[in-house]
């Protein structure tokens, strides 16, 4: 972990590499991603349940879970 140096006037010099753009981008698309299939889901847990011949509120309280 690189740290930053303090000079002798009080400014702070950060001495690590900005990230590539694409490497943000990228990063920015699978959180996106990941986060949208979160929400996709929720709309086809009734049938989800019924087919694994789970309550309702079953399946619901998984994808809770797993937004919180």
């Amino acid at each position: 972990m690189q740290q930053a140096s303090v000079e002798a006037d009080g400014t702070v010099q950060d001495s690590a590499a900005p990230l590539d753009r694409r490497l943000v981008w990228l990063m920015a698309v699978v959180c996106a991603l990941s986060v949208a299939n979160l929400y996709y889901v929720q709309p086809l847990l009734a049938m989800m349940g019924q087919s694994f011949h789970l309550s309702v509120p079953n399946p619901f309280r998984r994808s809770t879970y797993f937004l919180v």
